[in-house]
C-alpha cells in the first residue's frame, strides 16, 4: 500500500490488541440469478435494496502500523425487481420499470481475516485493507415465472443456504478521541464468488458506507 503521509508525519506509536465495532449502509450491486427450468437455461438480472450490516473484529497492531484481525459479520438486504430475462432458446426481454418485483430477502455471514495498515497523524489516523474469507448466504426468494417464445416457466424460487468465497477492501479515517478509542468513518467493498442454492445461483457484491468505534488495549 502506498503510504498515506510523509515519514514525519507519522508518529512513533506502541503496538497491541484492539477490537471494533462498525455499523455499514450496503448499497448491493444488481445480482444475477441463473437456474435450468423445463429443460431451459434461465437467467435474470435484478436491482437488490438498500441494506444494513453489522461488523465485529478483535486485532493486533504492531509498531510499524501493519495489522491483522478477524472479522465476523452479518449483512442483509432485500431483492428489487428484474430488468432482464434471457432463456437458453435466444429469447431475451427487457422488463419495464416495476413490471417483474423480485420479492425475497439475502442474509449473509461472513468470518474474514483482514490485514491493513494505518497511521497516525496527530488525532488522525488513515487506513486501509483487504480481507479473504467465508460467507453463509441465507436466500428466501419466491418464485418468478418467465414466458419467453410463447413457453412459461416458474423458476429462481429458493429457500437455502450456500457458503462461498468472500473478499473485501477497505479504507477510512480514524479520529482519536481518547488514548484508547477512536471513532472511524470509511467505505467497504464486499463481494463473494457466486453462492449455489440448488437449482438456483446468485451473485453477489455490495458497496458500503460504514462508522464505528475501536478501543485499544
Amino acid at each position: 500500500m502506498a503510504a498515506l503521509g510523509s515519514p514525519g508525519m507519522a508518529e512513533a506509536r506502541g503496538g497491541g490488541f484492539y477490537v471494533t465495532a462498525t455499523g455499514l449502509l450496503a448499497l448491493p450491486r444488481d445480482s444475477e440469478a441463473s437456474e435450468e427450468a423445463d429443460d431451459r437455461s434461465l437467467s435474470m438480472a435484478f436491482s437488490m435494496k438498500p441494506g444494513f450490516g453489522l461488523l465485529a473484529a478483535a486485532g493486533y497492531r504492531l509498531r510499524s502500523g501493519l495489522q491483522a484481525e478477524l472479522e465476523l459479520g452479518y449483512r442483509r438486504s432485500k431483492f428489487g425487481e428484474a430488468n432482464r430475462i434471457e432463456a437458453g432458446d435466444g429469447a431475451t426481454r427487457s422488463t419495464p420499470s416495476g413490471s417483474l418485483p423480485v420479492d425475497g430477502r439475502l442474509n449473509t455471514v461472513s468470518l474474514m481475516v483482514n490485514g491493513a495498515y494505518s497511521l497516525r497523524m496527530r488525532n488522525l489516523r488513515p487506513y486501509a485493507g483487504v480481507g479473504l474469507g467465508l460467507a453463509m448466504h441465507t436466500a428466501k426468494i419466491d418464485p418468478v415465472t418467465v414466458r419467453s417464445n410463447g413457453v412459461a416457466s416458474t423458476a429462481f424460487g429458493t429457500s437455502d443456504n450456500a457458503t462461498a468465497f468472500a473478499y473485501q477492501a477497505m479504507a477510512g479515517l480514524g479520529y482519536q478521541v481518547t488514548r484508547r478509542m477512536e471513532v472511524r468513518l470509511g467505505y467497504r467493498y464486499f463481494a463473494t464468488l457466486k453462492p449455489d442454492f440448488g437449482d438456483t445461483e446468485l451473485s453477489y457484491g455490495a458497496h458500503s458506507f460504514e462508522v464505528g468505534m475501536l478501543y485499544r488495549y
